[in-house]
């Protein structure tokens, strides 16, 4: 196993300005990474490395770029976060971005120019996803072990790790495979499902229950047994039309899904069409909510309370505090 190692050493205050976006013709930056801190609070990592804080309020601030650009994101709580930099440099916050901390380094940068995910699910138990490997830190990321790594045969390409504690979570595939853990990735578990739709995301409520959206027109696959036996939990009419790319639960009964709608129709416009489903029996039925959000294609879904959600595409974030009902723009790139 490989391990990086790296010593706290510097704490940089962050300098913010509220951000005015204008429109000057300019092709928008796409979102590289997006994640919600607390139940009313989000942050945006755009491509070029601009790190932007979404507050409560609805405001929208540039935070000063931290030595090299951001590449990807993590916060369990309002205050708590993790970033990395494009120089592989990991940094920490316990104040709500207001200063960041130094952590531990990679020896050389693991993520791709568009890919990667950070994630954790404490102080300490942290992941990063790079599309070739996967990377734990238990020590809050001042050093990092390589606990995956695909082979291009039986192990493929990681795409998504979802933590259910320090210890335990599941890690989709992008040859359509689900594996899990129950410590820390020493030794990944076969969840079963055999499809040939790769699998970009993962939601999960314990190592027995688990959604696996499928973006090219397969639905959501649904286990409760571990992975033993998958079920399609959308009807086969409706998997066919659209393509689901996340998945999220507010509650054990009250689950979203976005996408995009495919049209089949040649002398239809091209772009797609964003859609969201909405469950309210634990995933058992699902139903449209809305086809509102013409030429927008959702990439997440985040709900981190039963009224406050979050909507998130290529370009821009749309936000509900009514439980879906109504949504609202909360930021587009420019």
């Amino acid at each position: 196993m490989k391990q990086l190692t790296g010593i706290v050493i510097l704490l940089v205050a962050v300098f913010q300005t509220t951000c005015t976006i204008e429109d000057k013709g300019r092709p928008p930056t796409p979102i590289r990474d997006f994640v919600t801190a607390g139940e009313s609070e989000a942050w945006i990592v755009l491509a070029k490395g601009n790190l932007m804080h979404l507050s409560d309020d609805r405001s929208v601030t540039e935070i000063s770029q931290i030595g090299d650009a951001v590449r990807q994101i993590s916060f369990i709580s309002r205050s708590e976060g993790w970033l990395l930099d494009s120089n592989g440099q990991f940094w920490s916050t316990s104040n709500g971005g207001n200063q960041w901390i130094k952590r531990g380094k990679m020896e050389s940068d693991p993520t791709s120019e568009f890919g990667g995910q950070l994630v954790f699910a404490s102080k300490e138990a942290g992941w990063l996803v790079d599309g070739t490997a996967v990377w734990m830190t238990g020590d809050g990321g001042d050093s990092w072990v390589e606990v995956y790594r695909e082979d291009g045969m039986n192990r493929g390409q990681p795409t998504n790790y979802f933590p259910l504690d320090d210890r335990s979570g599941w890690l989709s595939l992008s040859t359509g495979g689900l594996l899990k853990t129950r410590d820390r990735g020493s030794v990944w578990e076969s969840a079963g499902l055999n499809t040939d739709a790769s699998i970009h995301s993962v939601f999960a409520f314990s190592l027995d229950e688990c959604f696996a959206p499928a973006f090219e027109r397969k639905g959501i696959y649904a286990t409760v047994d571990g992975g033993n036996s998958w079920n399609q939990a959308l009807t086969r009419g409706l998997a066919e039309k659209i393509g689901v790319s996340s998945v999220s639960f507010s509650s054990r009964e009250i689950g979203w899904a976005i996408g995009i709608q495919f049209v089949r129709d040649p002398n239809a416009p091209k772009e797609p069409n964003g859609i969201t489903l909405k469950t309210v029996d634990g995933g058992k039925i699902w139903k449209r909510e809305t086809d509102d959000f013409y030429r927008v294609a959702f990439t997440r879904v985040s709900f981190t309370s039963p009224e406050n959600g979050w909507l998130v595409s290529d370009d821009s974030v749309f936000r509900t505090n009514d439980g879906g009902l109504t949504w609202h723009e909360a930021f587009r790139a420019r």
